[in-house]
């Protein structure tokens, strides 16, 4: 009997490293995230935010336009992020709960302007900054919801990014 007990001692110490390598409830939500994401046409990377001083990396879902299409330059950063960093000016035109980085939102069409402001109030509440430029719609966030309610943000966002290349479906 005690050999029996050694030997369960010795197999359970030899397969404990094994068993703490395995991911996380938490690391698994997020890697079904990203495939989801991934699966619906996104880029994941973890990147630094280029307007957030206090930020080393988030995660960025970009969504490309179209090659034949290019969106409009605007960047939106969520107003709970603090303090504005010196490079990012208080625009006019940004939408309450936001701030501008490098161009109003007063310069795009009304289509587009309420295309970006829909998305706006679509979004959940841990998002960083969003940011559009002539390739891509990209979100910079902390990744809260599960896979089936990105599958939801991700049509909402498919369709944001038709409206700002007037590619309405």
């Amino acid at each position: 009997m005690k050999t029996l007990l050694i030997l369960v001692v010795i197999l359970f110490i030899a397969m404990a490293p094994v068993i703490a390598m395995r991911p996380s409830l938490h690391q698994r939500r997020q890697i079904a995230l990203r495939d989801e994401a991934r699966r619906q046409g996104f880029r994941v990377a973890i990147e630094k935010t280029p307007w957030l001083e206090d930020s080393l990396s988030t995660v960025a879902y970009r969504l490309h336009y179209p090659r034949e299409l290019q969106g409009p330059r605007f960047a939106l950063i969520n107003a709970q992020e603090g303090d504005t960093p010196g490079q990012i000016t208080r625009m006019t035109g940004a939408p309450v709960g936001w701030k501008s980085v490098h161009s109003s939102l007063t310069s795009l069409s009304f289509d587009k302007r309420s295309a970006v402001e829909t998305l706006l109030k679509q979004l959940p509440k841990d998002i960083r900054a969003l940011e559009s430029d002539a390739r891509a719609l990209t979100l910079w966030w902390d990744e809260t919801l599960d896979a089936a309610a990105f599958a939801i943000l991700a049509e909402q966002l498919k369709v944001a990014q038709a409206r700002l290349t007037n590619n309405t479906p």
